[in-house]
């Protein structure tokens, strides 16, 4: 479901991206935060996610498949009726359709004031420092690429092209200073301490370059660099 959604919230200008801190779709428009949890069927669990998104969220809906509901019975009608209650907008995804339109059957009333201003930063953190939206929202049997790993990724490109790099050079070539952090955590096992503060790709950083799960990035790293130098 998350291609329809998503397509649905660009056409109405929203910047969108898929699995941010647990939320399956982020978007954002004129800074206002839209959140979208998204599930075959409703379930009250789906619910309590769609509560708690509100404590940072200015606008929280929940995504469900159109051919999950019986739009006649009092079970539906009851389901909107709790989510107009708790001013939660409701999307329907129309999957038993080759179109797989989307309907907006609920809209919440007003922007909510966020609560959790810790939480709603850090989301726009996420959000701000992925160059691409590579995750798909729902999914649970794949990896997530967050920002953190998409900026490993950019020092795999870095130390392809310079074989080694030291900390000063990174500063030189105008990259945050955080990028060191991710060579001397060395977290997913890419990299080797050649000295102090010098560093090169090991095994591990030469397979992942050629994982296709990160090709797209690659790619676009590799271009930026080659831009940047």
């Amino acid at each position: 479901m998350y291609d329809p959604v998503c397509n649905y919230l660009k056409e109405q200008g929203y910047d969108v991206r898929g699995e941010v801190k647990d939320c399956d779709i982020a978007a954002y428009k004129d800074d206002v935060l839209l959140v979208v949890e998204l599930k075959k069927a409703f379930n009250l669990k789906l619910v309590y996610q769609a509560i708690d998104r509100q404590s940072f969220a200015q606008r929280v809906y929940v995504g469900i498949s159109r051919d999950k509901l019986k739009m006649r019975d009092a079970s539906y009608k009851g389901m909107v009726k709790l989510l107009k209650k708790l001013d939660i907008g409701l999307l329907t995804v129309a999957m038993d359709s080759p179109i797989k339109t989307v309907q907006e059957i609920v809209t919440p009333l007003e922007d909510i004031k966020s609560k959790n201003h810790r939480k709603k930063k850090s989301v726009k953190t996420e959000f701000d420092n992925r160059s691409k939206d590579l995750n798909k929202g729902g999914s649970t049997k794949t990896k997530i690429i967050t920002a953190y790993k998409e900026k490993a990724i950019e020092m795999l490109c870095i130390l392809e092209h310079k074989d080694v790099v030291t900390y000063g050079e990174l500063k030189d070539m105008g990259y945050d200073p955080k990028m060191q952090g991710i060579l001397s955590k060395n977290f997913y096992d890419w990299f080797i301490k050649i000295d102090k503060k010098t560093y090169a790709l090991n095994e591990n950083g030469v397979e992942a370059l050629k994982d296709k799960q990160y090709k797209e990035l690659v790619d676009y790293y590799r271009d930026k660099l080659v831009k940047k130098i």
